[in-house]
């Protein structure tokens, strides 16, 4: 069985790339500890690309969750 390490605190766990008519998500090579949520937190223009981190279940954000 291949355990995956946990992410890091400010460790993208996830992006999602955007383009003009679609999306698609790449996830990282790290995973969420079981007390928190891969969430969307961040955009990155430079990258076109939405930025999701690891984050408490019921922490409010500016950014849902898609």
């Amino acid at each position: 069985m291949d355990l995956q390490p946990f992410c890091r605190a400010e460790m993208p766990c996830m992006w999602e790339v955007f383009k003009a008519s679609s999306s698609y998500a790449i996830p990282n090579n790290c995973v969420c500890p079981p007390e928190k949520k891969c969430m969307l937190t961040s955009d990155n223009l430079s990258i076109g690309a939405y930025v999701y981190t690891c984050q408490g279940r019921r922490q409010p954000w500016s950014y849902q969750s898609r």
